[in-house]
């Protein structure tokens, strides 16, 4: 059992027995934020210690020692409510630290000096330095307050909803709150030190962080599905998004401030909440290509596509940002693949417009892993050589497709260098040609799933060596009869006499 095991173990019961005890808010922040100078406040009497691992196990003794022997709740660590079951000074155990603050200082390129002021991961504590005027990186803030909320000890403190607090030292400081009752930010003195991370150094600071934040939402929407949002602050914080349509977790500066809940501290996290092992699939009676494109009520405008059914294209119009159906797509080639392939029937492919007499599956909803494409021999890909490619799927079907630049492969004219297997998962491409080059991909199942598409780029072979012989015809002849082609400096010197022969140079 580990030690912070049993630590946690003795908390829990002097939490029980005395709920309110100012000593045992202090172990829990030893627990919870080790190597934390501020931690040891309490315990400075305590002595020298070699190294902070000494440092804690004393001060978490001392705490215990403390804690028994002192009753009741000190004034400054009260709630404001009258209920103790609210109090609120426990200490949340933090998120992890990100990126950004582990990044070494960096003046710049420029010969300005400008105080800022930057995170020190070993000190872990904001701290200033002098910058240059041009080329920082995103360890860099233009305010203490942005760098203790960006890195520091108020990193995973909703700051908008804390109260006023002045500090304990004599000066007056100008500084912005904002009050949650009022909805606004104002403007109070500081002392100097302490306080809270509810300080600002100015109003448009203050606003940008708290003003209209604080709002009930109406829905709970998918964070997974919503847009990157890297919100109106400047504080430069790395962080990770689901990007919906590459279905995959990328890096994105975030202002610090705002933005929505598609935003996470690392992409282990952003996987873990986005990607799902399955693609869940749901088809609706209504074929979503026969709706009418819809441009939804909100203030955005971005540009999408749609199947317009009236003449079986697809056409971009503007959306609005929310609402609206599911007639949009990305792009104009997800337009084209969704109707393209959305009716199959054992035999092979069709689609709506070529065929309009075929009945389509009907299917309310399912979960289906998408076919993947692999190349038996990867390339780059020669003139004259021979691709293989094969539709993997993780489940029993006999019914597969092939496609190239979104056209079924054997609606094209009749190529016989193109030849499938029986179950036709897998397609071989003989005496490949430059024309062949392309966007291939393969469907499978009922409703025929596209795979991901993958390019085949075929290229010239390299031009053959021309070689003359430099000897006459008598002293090549002779080198010939006499087996020298074997030997590199001759078979150069009659290059073309024994290459006729066999001879490889």
């Amino acid at each position: 059992m580990t030690t912070n095991l049993i630590l946690w173990m003795i908390v829990n019961h002097i939490v029980e027995q005395k709920p309110g005890n100012k000593y045992v808010f202090c172990l829990l922040q030893a627990l919870t934020l080790p190597a934390n100078p501020e931690v040891y406040q309490e315990f400075q009497g305590a002595g020298d210690y070699v190294d902070a691992e000494e440092r804690e196990e004393a001060a978490v003794y001392d705490a215990i020692d403390e804690a028994e022997a002192n009753e009741g709740i000190p004034t400054e660590l009260q709630s404001n409510s009258t209920s103790t079951s609210e109090a609120f000074y426990f200490p949340q155990v933090k998120s992890a630290l990100p990126e950004l603050c582990t990044l070494p200082e960096d003046r710049g390129t420029c010969f300005g000096e400008q105080l800022s002021w930057r995170f020190d991961s070993e000190a872990r504590s904001c701290v200033t330095f002098m910058y240059s005027g041009c080329k920082h990186n995103a360890n860099y803030f233009t305010s203490e307050e942005t760098c203790e909320r960006a890195c520091g000890k108020y990193r995973s403190t909703d700051v908008c909803r804390q109260p006023k607090e002045a500090g304990q030292c004599h000066q007056k400081v100008s500084r912005w709150h904002f009050n949650e009752e009022m909805n606004e930010c104002q403007m109070f003195f500081w002392s100097g030190c302490g306080g809270n991370g509810n300080r600002f150094s100015s109003k448009a600071e203050c606003q940008h962080l708290c003003s209209h934040e604080i709002k009930v939402k109406p829905e709970e929407k998918d964070a997974c599905a919503l847009e990157r949002d890297v919100g109106p602050c400047t504080d430069a914080l790395t962080q990770w998004y689901f990007d919906k349509n590459d279905k995959d977790c990328r890096i994105f500066t975030y202002g610090g401030c705002r933005g929505n809940d598609n935003r996470f501290n690392s992409k282990d996290e952003c996987t873990q909440k986005c990607q799902p092992k399955l693609q869940e699939l749901k088809l609706h009676h209504t074929d979503i290509c026969k709706l009418p494109f819809a441009v939804g009520h909100c203030d955005g405008n971005e540009i999408k596509w749609f199947f317009d059914s009236s003449d079986e294209q697809c056409r971009t119009f503007s959306y609005t940002g929310c609402s609206g159906n599911e007639n949009r797509f990305d792009s104009e080639e997800e337009c084209v693949n969704s109707w393209k392939v959305k009716i199959y029937k054992r035999g092979g492919f069709f689609d709506p417009v070529s065929r309009p007499h075929r009945r389509a599956i009907t299917i309310t909803e399912t979960e289906i892993l998408p076919p993947k494409l692999r190349f038996v021999n990867p390339g780059p890909y020669i003139a004259g050589t021979t691709v293989e490619l094969r539709c993997i799927v993780e489940t029993n079907t006999t019914e597969f497709g092939w496609f190239k630049n979104n056209t079924q492969i054997d609606e094209i004219s009749v190529n016989q260098r193109f030849i499938f297997n029986d179950k036709k998962d897998s397609l071989t491409i003989k005496n490949i040609q430059k024309e062949d080059s392309g966007k291939y991909s393969c469907a499978a199942g009922a409703i025929g799933i596209l795979s991901q598409q993958e390019d085949i780029i075929v290229k010239d072979p390299p031009p053959k060596e021309f070689c003359l012989d430099k000897g006459t015809p008598t002293t090549c002849e002779l080198i010939r009869k006499t087996g020298l082609c074997s030997n590199v400096r001759y078979g150069k010197f009659c290059c073309q006499t024994c290459t006729k022969i066999g001879y490889k140079l």
